[in-house]
């Protein structure tokens, strides 16, 4: 879970720059950070759920 919070973190800190200085990648950088952050809030919330979960459970 912590490296796909860290790739998506990492690529929303490098698109921003692009968007905010004109960089041609911005559109490519966007969509990267987008579906990062997408893979991300699954991953992370499919693995948090169990992991809750089951320490409620018990």
């Amino acid at each position: 879970m912590h490296v796909a919070v860290e790739r998506a973190r990492a690529l929303t800190h490098f698109a921003a720059p692009t968007i905010v200085e004109g960089d041609p990648r911005r559109a490519r950088a966007a969509h990267m950070a987008k579906a990062a952050a997408g893979e991300c809030q699954r991953l992370v919330f499919r693995h948090g759920l169990q992991l809750f979960g089951a320490m409620g459970s018990t």
